[in-house]
């Protein structure tokens, strides 16, 4: 199992200074603190973060801004950071410093579960949905004549895109779906409605699949990938087009990706869906297609290969993920590939090889509630998780005395009871963090529930910190 070293923290770091200098000193790092992982020793995967450290005057770290989530015992260890402070013109000042943090992550139930990769969307995008899905074809034509009038006609464009996805399929209805979709990629590529399966154009094997449309989608994400180098967040909804729309494609960029946590989790995802055949996600429900056809594509004996070769815990076990939900959502529709049980048996027993607990199984007739590849969409109806137990954050006296205000942003998982159930952080001044974490894991929700029925969630929790008269 791969694993970095704490000291490597350093090692591509990049320095800047806030503010123009004319003789910069950059801070020297004189007191390094390696987080304590109790009881850790194996069964755990390594996730490379990258983290911007605000450096204060005093060479004291002030404020963390993670890429993905960061588990207590590393931000405890950052915060005890020491620098002999940076120099702006022989004057002390205020640091950015760029770290590549590795992270170490024990494997469990809910850790595996992540693995799914599954979509929620947030409370506002819902609402966009549901508006237009409700919309009449009528009022579609109302609202596309006045696009061109709208400074940012994004939030009307992707209330189109629900109502075309779900409305019956024509060459006027994909014509114009397929038009929507572009113009967000083109001009909004960090839409969070990209990263859904409402946003994917198939070549074949649904009534919304237009060949020569997908071609063309691909190629504008190809450009944006291209300009938005670095960003993860439109780098993801890329995957989520490119993984069905051409996977020898996505699975070249993926393994040339450096510094994103989750290119393995795309990359084994994609291997398992190529596996055992998936040409497509029905846009409607997030449901797997496979194209009516006998032949093995090369990337699907390419993607079989790769995991059963791989010694990556992440990748085989996302790829085992896909493998074992798509399984069940095609028995569901009586259309399991031959082949399917002995191929998910053999990379089950090579995962059980790097993680002998993987909570993982092949029998397709259970965990109806992971039948899904993405999250619900036109075919399920969602109600976001709603707080009904809130414990006011404490105002740390020293930031009061100090007169620092601002906002942390923590990660959540809230679980099917509405409790918190894991809680990292992913940004702000840290003398706020202790106080954050504390209040917020003790918040109670009422939970997600897809059609009336609870289920597990990942969100992102902001608390603000602002002294009265501010």
């Amino acid at each position: 199992m791969k694993t970095l070293s704490f000291i490597s923290w350093l090692a591509c770091a990049q320095v800047c200074c806030l503010g123009t200098a004319a003789v910069i000193e950059p801070p020297i790092l004189i007191n390094k603190v390696e987080p304590d992982y109790p009881g850790l020793i194996s069964a755990y995967i390594v996730d490379v973060t990258t983290v911007e450290m605000t450096v204060a005057e005093d060479g004291i770290p002030f404020a963390l801004n993670a890429s993905e989530e960061l588990p207590d015992e590393v931000v405890t260890a950052l915060s005890q950071w020491q620098f002999r402070p940076g120099k702006k013109d022989g004057r002390d000042t205020a640091f950015d410093i760029k770290l590549t943090v590795p992270v170490r992550r024990a494997i469990t139930p809910t850790l595996e579960a992540s693995y799914r990769l599954s979509w929620w969307p947030s409370g506002e995008l819902l609402k966009l949905m549901e508006t237009g899905r409700r919309m009449t074809p009528d009022e579609a034509i109302r609202i596309e004549k006045r696009l061109k009038k709208l400074n940012d006609p994004a939030e009307e464009r992707t209330k189109l895109l629900e109502c075309y996805t779900a409305q019956s399929a024509s060459e006027t209805t994909r014509a114009a779906r397929n038009a929507q979709i572009i113009w967000l990629i083109q001009n909004h590529p960090d839409s969070e409605i990209l990263g859904s399966p409402v946003a994917v154009i198939n070549a074949a094997g649904e009534p919304l699949a237009d060949p020569k449309a997908s071609a063309q989608a691909e190629a504008v994400w190809l450009q944006r990938i291209a300009k938005d180098r670095g960003d993860f967040k439109i780098l993801g909804y890329a995957m989520n087009f490119l993984r069905v729309a051409d996977p020898t494609k996505a699975a070249e960029i993926l393994l040339g990706c450096k510094g994103w946590p989750k290119s393995a989790l795309w990359l084994g995802n994609e291997y398992g869906l190529g596996a055992i055949g998936v040409t497509g996600l029905l846009p409607t429900t997030g449901q797997p297609i496979i194209h009516a056809d006998d032949h093995v594509s090369e990337f699907s004996i390419a993607a079989r290969t790769a995991l059963l070769a791989s010694t990556d815990a992440k990748v085989v076990l996302s790829g085992l993920a896909a493998v074992t939900s798509t399984g069940r959502a095609l028995a569901a529709q009586n259309h399991l590939p031959s082949g399917y049980s002995e191929f998910c048996e053999t990379l089950l027993q090579h995962a059980k090889q790097l993680y002998p607990k993987t909570s993982f199984v092949c029998d397709v007739s259970g965990d109806k509630d992971q039948v899904g590849l993405a999250g619900p969409t036109s075919g399920r109806h969602v109600t976001p998780a709603r707080l009904i137990k809130k414990v006011q954050p404490k105002y740390p006296p020293a930031a009061e005395r100090s007169g620092v205000q601002g906002v942390v942003k923590l990660s959540a998982l809230i679980n099917k009871q509405g409790q918190i159930e894991d809680l990292e952080f992913l940004s702000g001044p840290l003398v706020f963090y202790v106080s954050a974490r504390s209040a917020v894991s003790h918040w109670e929700y009422e939970p997600t529930k897809v059609d009336e029925n609870p289920i597990t969630v990942r969100t992102t929790i902001t608390v603000n910190y602002f002294m009265r008269g501010h």
